[in-house]
């Protein structure tokens, strides 16, 4: 319309990393896969994070740890992980807030898988590079934890 100034999707990324508030789940979490057909059906309503990821090849749960061992056994397992919730509501037309995200991660070796949601993000991370990973995010948003 006549009048209407364009907002810069780009525009709020600084904004959006200054907020940024990660917080750890207490639990460990595991990427268990099955061939396409061959996953357990779960009800994962009670459970504090999940994921179920098809495609048509494969079938990948991320789970709490303690429900992968009760599993049948995997093609693969991926264990020792850890998943970050991003807390709080982004924008949905924020532009390379994800690519900041995984560029700080990167730049410091840190495993990563990304994952979205409605309204929020989450990031699994290796447990052993969890308080790197988290200084990371934090030093996005312009704090630290870590001694330098």
């Amino acid at each position: 319309m006549l009048g209407e100034q364009k907002v810069d999707p780009m525009s709020d990324l600084p904004g959006a990393l200054g907020g940024l508030r990660p917080r750890a789940l207490p639990d460990r979490y595991a990427l268990v896969g099955y061939t396409r057909g061959d996953a357990p059906e779960l009800e994962l309503g009670d459970e504090p994070f999940a994921c179920v990821l098809s495609d048509p090849f494969e079938t990948t749960l991320i789970v709490r740890a303690s429900v992968a061992e009760a599993l049948p056994e995997p093609a693969t397992l991926l264990a020792d992980r850890r998943v970050i919730l991003l807390e709080g509501q982004l924008d949905d037309d924020l532009v390379g807030f994800m690519a900041a995200v995984t560029a700080a991660l990167a730049d410091r070796g840190i495993w990563l898988l990304a994952l979205g949601a409605a309204t929020r993000d989450h990031l699994l991370v290796a447990d052993d590079q969890l308080v790197e990973a988290l200084d990371a995010l934090e030093g996005l948003a312009g704090r630290s934890t870590l001694p330098t």
